[in-house]
Parts: structure tokens; sequence; C-alpha cells
């Protein structure tokens, strides 16, 4: 699996890109936050890596933070957040039902 990052500066011009990979583990420099949560004005990407063989469950890719693992997976992560939010029976309600979730 692999994973291509490609960072834009304020002028939409390629500034950098960052591939991460679970071909090779030892290249994995990223740190692990245990506690991590998902922050709603900064968080801008999960992605599942349970399946990896590096350290930890969830990606999160984040405006004011560096790229970082947590050892959480990514469905409770988006559930801890949803239920932090001041709407969120209102919304889990119109989520649940839009996907035919019981």
């Amino acid at each position: 699996m692999e994973l291509k990052l490609n960072y834009y500066d304020e002028f939409q011009q390629l500034s950098s890109k960052q591939i991460f990979t679970d071909r090779n583990p030892q290249n994995w420099n990223l740190p692990l936050i245990k506690n991590a949560k998902i922050c709603g004005d900064t968080t801008v990407y999960l992605h599942d890596i349970s399946a990896w063989n590096i350290p930890g469950e969830t990606l999160i890719i984040d405006t004011e933070r560096p790229p970082h693992t947590t050892d959480q997976s990514t469905r409770k992560l988006i559930r801890d957040f949803l239920r932090s939010q001041p709407c969120r029976d209102i919304f889990i309600r119109m989520m649940t039902d839009h996907l035919n979730i019981t």
C-alpha cells in the first residue's frame, strides 16, 4: 500500500511531496501519539494503516501538526470526534440513515 501527499504553497504550486508506504517500514519515521484526536479545524485526512506492518492504526494528516500515527482505530477517532460535537445526535442520525447503518 502506498499513500502520496503533495504539498502546495499559497500560489498553488507544488512545494514538496511525501510518500508513505508499508514496503519500507524502516523508513517510517512518524511519531506515534497514543491519545491523538481529530481537530475539527485542522485535521484534513485520516488513513487506516492497521494492515500495514508499521506501528499504529491510523495516519493523521493535519494542517498545523506534522503527519503522525495513533494506536486508535479510524472508527474510534471519528466516533469520539462526533460525540464531542454540539449537534452530534442529529448529525449521527442523518449519517446513519443515509448510510443504512443501524
